[in-house]
């Protein structure tokens, strides 16, 4: 019987970012949405490079562009792909960039 050569799996850009869009950071911390509506407070669930997981303090409509503010890793822009009753996802615009090894930090911080 013929044996292959294991094949060597090579790291490229696109997989590495792909990598991260998919690893998800819980946090629970306070964020503030700027919203067409006005301002709105919620609960930061989840990030990730590419977007996060919020729990709104009220029932509100936050379509249409937003920006979401978090207190010591800045104000990201972007949209909300879905909301289901105070619970919503928020994708990032583009170009933006996330400070994973902050994120990294604070979810230490939590633990002790």
């Amino acid at each position: 019987m013929h044996m292959r050569e294991p094949t060597k799996k090579t790291k490229t850009h696109e997989n590495h970012l792909t990598g991260l869009t998919l690893r998800r950071r819980q946090l629970q911390c306070v964020g503030l949405l700027q919203t067409p509506n006005g301002p709105c407070r919620c609960t930061v669930s989840n990030i990730s490079v590419g977007g996060a997981n919020l729990l709104l303090d009220e029932l509100v409509d936050v379509s249409g562009e937003i920006s979401l503010t978090i207190s010591g890793f800045g104000t990201f822009r972007g949209d909300i792909v879905w909301q289901d009753g105070a619970r919503c996802g928020m994708r990032f615009a583009e170009g933006q960039s996330l400070p994973m090894v902050g994120l990294m930090v604070h979810e230490n911080l939590r633990r002790t």
